[in-house]
């Protein structure tokens, strides 16, 4: 019923079940990063800020748009903030919000790698 390769089945093994279905659900293909370095919640996430770079999101919204749980995002975008990779911000008293720091060099850095990856990659 699915059409998988066998990076996405290498892939996906390290996963949850649950999370198998809901990548294939939505339709999803293993991308670059993962089929080199294989699946990890942060760099699920990192790719998401980068795919999503401009843009201002919430912990529950990187959780349902990755497949990964709430306390997956909450533990692994702690690393990205205390880099400067990643921006937080607040609305009201409780709400975080994220976003991809671009003027940080490293997340530059990281932004043209997979730029240049998914360019290679497509030819």
């Amino acid at each position: 019923m699915l059409n998988i390769d066998i990076f996405n089945c290498l892939s996906l093994s390290f996963t949850k079940n649950k999370q198998f279905k809901y990548r294939h659900a939505k339709g999803l293909q293993v991308n670059e990063i993962e089929r080199i370095f294989g699946r990890n919640a942060q760099l699920v996430v990192l790719e998401y800020l980068i795919k999503n770079r401009g843009t201002t999101t919430y912990l529950s919204g990187i959780a349902e748009e990755t497949g990964l749980s709430h306390s997956s995002v909450a533990r692994v975008i702690e690393p990205l903030l205390e880099m400067n990779i990643v921006k937080e911000g607040k609305v009201g008293k409780q709400i975080r919000i994220f976003t991809l720091n671009e003027d940080n060099e490293v997340a530059k850095l990281l932004i043209r790698f997979y730029d240049d990856l998914a360019k290679i990659l497509s030819e």
